[in-house]
């Protein structure tokens, strides 16, 4: 058996091996963003309905919208949204999130409704870099007062800011250990996008980190490997049958309990 082994073409083997990686190689160079960035095809919304605008440092404009608790709050909770939705499509869930006590803004990713430029991951965390900087020097917001909550593909950027920038809190729903290894869970390319395997360690503030056990799309255990990954004082909330996108309505009462008592933690520091 050990004889049959060895004698196998392994040069053949090896340079057929090759030959597919190249290909792997050449399709991800060209259709990764593709895939990774469904954008709507059109923005679900309005200019009229375009709370604000701000600039990125290559002069394009990101669109911006801005919920406003009904109860007084210190906190501006900075969302950073999914993939295949804008900010048509999470108005309705913000404003249900006000409930919170505190002051939500959110915004479009490059290509995404009606933001400009086109969709990567550069663009991603310019934009939210942009958006930090006009509420922390624009709007005077205290950085201890910004809160950075992030839901699936929101997680990259949100990771990346709050692990250069100082805010209040983080918030990751659903989050992954990198965008290319949510299918591979081993790095087999020589890049990724959104690395938040390296940039949790890095994180220096209070995290909340909730993740549905079903989720079909992020395998829960990659949430639990970003929160090990976090410092203290951090979190976990595991919502047992929740999937992907249902973890709002399948996590309930403890949902929003702990969502509550993590803001609640922040007010009080």
């Amino acid at each position: 058996m050990i004889n049959e082994f060895l004698n196998l073409p392994w040069p053949r083997i090896l340079l057929l091996f090759g030959f597919f990686y190249l290909l792997l190689l050449l399709f991800a160079l060209v259709y990764a963003d593709r895939i990774l960035f469904p954008a709507p095809q059109s923005a679900s919304y309005t200019k009229e309905e375009v709370d604000f605008y701000v600039p990125i440092s290559n002069g394009l404009q990101i669109a911006c919208i801005k919920i406003e608790s009904t109860k007084p709050s210190d906190l501006m909770v900075l969302y950073s949204h999914g993939n295949g939705e804008d900010l048509g499509n999470v108005r309705g869930h913000l404003s249900s999130l006000s409930r919170f006590g505190c002051d939500f803004v959110s915004y479009d990713y490059p290509g995404y409704g009606l933001s400009q430029g086109d969709s990567s991951e550069d663009g991603c965390n310019l934009a939210i870099e942009a958006v930090y900087r006009y509420l922390v020097k624009d709007c005077k917001i205290d950085p201890n007062k910004v809160v950075l909550w992030g839901r699936s593909l929101g997680t990259g950027p949100s990771c990346f800011l709050a692990s250069k920038e100082k805010v209040g809190g983080l918030l990751l729903e659903t989050p992954f250990l990198s965008a290319f290894r949510t299918v591979t869970e081993i790095p087999i390319l020589p890049w990724d996008r959104f690395r938040n395997i390296d940039f949790a360690p890095l994180v220096q503030c209070a995290s909340l980190v909730v993740h549905g056990k079903m989720d079909e799309v992020i395998p829960f255990r990659q949430g639990r490997k970003i929160f090990k990954l976090l410092p203290e004082p951090k979190t976990f909330l595991e919502v047992s049958d929740a999937s992907h996108n249902d973890i709002t309505e399948k996590g309930g009462r403890s949902y929003h309990e702990s969502i509550e008592k993590f803001f609640g933690s922040l007010n009080n520091d």
